[in-house]
């Protein structure tokens, strides 16, 4: 099983604005980012949830 690659919290956070701030659907950001969807969706929750949204 490969591992995933870490990523700093900048750059989490600096691509959870991206996708935030985007008219894309989180997988097309994700995919563009060669990011899977899936982690930048649950990056997105977890900031949502970190700020009562």
């Amino acid at each position: 099983m490969a591992r995933s690659k870490p990523y700093t919290p900048e750059f989490r956070e600096e691509v959870v604005q991206l996708a935030l701030q985007s008219t894309k659907p989180i997988a097309q950001t994700a995919r563009e980012l060669e990011l899977n969807p899936e982690t930048l969706r649950s990056w997105v929750r977890r900031y949502e949830r970190a700020h009562g949204k």
